[in-house]
């Protein structure tokens, strides 16, 4: 019951059967369950509804992690923060390359199109909301370095900047990345990080693209 339950509350956020959203959400999961993550420890830096950490969650079993990163407070309180889940740790940051407060531009608070949130003022919507900004590296400094292996970013727009605020992370760590943005800038940022286009057989669309360290020692 739980776990249909938690499907279900995460399944509201990618529309239904047949629509774009939906489309990707699937060629979402099929990246996620093509790749071995048991015991993992998984970042999931936008998380809307939580369709990836729902995903994750699935893969990774009792002794791995999500951290879920959602600076949307009304969709974060409504939806993965009633999750009843001990290994599910719900960040109500926006992640970014510094620390400190910024604004998110949100469509709507409530429904729908209130996962279609971003820093980058061009992205989102036309409401205003205050929000708390962390630089990945800042929390996981001060939760002790623990092993992240894999980090899926959607964040409108803003995920360069959220890669500029991990960069000890993924020196330390060498993470999976499964990163929405794809532009030159992104692409060029990764390839000095010898981060290379890890290309899955896939059968559905997706808007993600997997990244991987060669010299990562997660098999």
């Amino acid at each position: 019951m739980k776990d249909a339950y938690i499907k279900w509350r995460s399944l509201r956020g990618i529309g239904e059967p047949g629509n774009t959203n939906y489309e990707l959400a699937l060629g979402l999961k099929e990246i996620i369950d093509g790749i071995t993550m048991s015991g993992w420890n998984c970042m999931d830096v936008g998380a809307n509804y939580g369709w990836a950490a729902w995903c994750f969650l699935k893969k990774i079993g009792k002794q791995g992690r999500v951290i879920s990163w959602e600076p949307n407070t009304h969709l974060l309180n409504e939806h993965l923060a009633r999750w009843p889940l001990p290994n599910l740790t719900c960040l109500p940051y926006a992640a970014s390359d510094r620390d400190g407060t910024s604004t998110l531009w949100v469509h709507n608070l409530t429904g729908a199109s209130s996962g279609h949130n971003s820093l980058e003022k061009n992205r989102g919507g036309d409401i205003a909301l205050p929000v708390r900004c962390k630089m990945i590296d800042t929390w996981w400094n001060s939760a002790g370095n623990i092993p992240i292996h894999i980090i899926k970013i959607n964040a409108e727009s803003h995920d360069l900047k959220v890669l500029y605020g991990a960069e000890h992370l993924l020196k330390k760590c060498l993470p999976w990345l499964i990163v929405e943005q794809n532009d030159k800038e992104t692409q060029s940022f990764l390839q000095t990080k010898k981060y290379y286009h890890y290309k899955l057989q896939m059968k559905q669309k997706t808007c993600f693209t997997v990244w991987k360290h060669p010299l990562t020692n997660i098999k």
